[in-house]
């Protein structure tokens, strides 16, 4: 599957349970992450991969340097190992503070070949610009990525319109 279709997919899935969702968010975040955990480890199941999150719902394995991954194993010589990690997802819903989506979205520019996405919450504009340009730059700058590598940023709008927002990134 295209990376830009997982992208799209997973949007498509928030955006369809943005209305249960957030009728969890705003009472608690800690519950919001989890449900957004089990859609989006659902969904990876359905496509068939394994998934790696840390949740009420048991995957795979629990959740490794990412708070989610979808993956796919190869058996070989009766190991199983690991193939591709074609989804890295980090999540910052509870701090909305440039520091806090810092930690977790930097250690998405280690996974270059996996489809990466960040959700943060909508806060002030300022702040989202300052978050944009700071995506940014990470892509041109780093000497990992090429025109081809793309960072997702989903945005949850918890204050307004419950609704979840894609802009997606790339290396200019």
């Amino acid at each position: 599957m295209e990376k830009t279709e997982i992208v799209n997919l997973i949007h498509e899935e928030l955006q369809s349970k943005s209305k249960f969702l957030t009728d969890i968010g705003i009472r608690n975040y800690k519950e919001f992450t989890n449900q957004l955990k089990i859609i989006i480890g659902d969904l990876g199941e359905k496509m068939g991969y394994e998934v790696a999150t840390n949740c009420d719902k048991e995957y795979n394995e629990k959740e490794w340097l990412f708070d989610l991954v979808w993956y796919k194993m190869a058996v070989n010589e009766n190991e199983n190992i690991v193939s591709s990690i074609d989804l890295v997802l980090e999540s910052e819903i509870s701090y909305k503070t440039f520091g806090h989506f810092k930690i977790d979205f930097d250690k998405l520019l280690i996974a270059t070949k996996s489809t990466k996405i960040m959700i943060f919450t909508k806060v002030k504009e300022q702040l989202i610009e300052r978050i944009k340009n700071y995506v940014q730059s990470s892509l041109n700058i780093s000497n990992d990525y090429t025109k081809d590598n793309k960072i997702h940023l989903i945005l949850w709008d918890e204050n307004d319109t419950g609704e979840f927002y894609l802009t997606s990134f790339t290396k200019l």
